[in-house]
């Protein structure tokens, strides 16, 4: 049996704000503001932590391939 935050694949990771961070490149507010407004999702550990699926960001983070910036959808 599996606990909460037991890793089964590499989808199922938990990051913390910062390694979330970190992987897409961008600030850690920048990661709290997503979580605030709801555009991305964490799960709270005990009372203070926070912990964001590897899955749900990755969800949310699409790059951009250089060929696709300056055109005209």
């Amino acid at each position: 049996m599996l606990s909460p935050l037991q890793v089964n694949s590499e989808n199922d990771k938990w990051l913390t704000p910062k390694e979330a961070a970190h992987r897409i490149g961008v600030s850690s507010s920048f990661i709290y503001k997503l979580i605030k407004t709801n555009k991305l999702e964490a799960s709270r550990v005990g009372s203070k932590l926070l912990r964001i699926k590897l899955a749900d960001l990755q969800s949310i983070y699409r790059p951009t391939s250089k060929s696709t910036l300056g055109s005209k959808a």
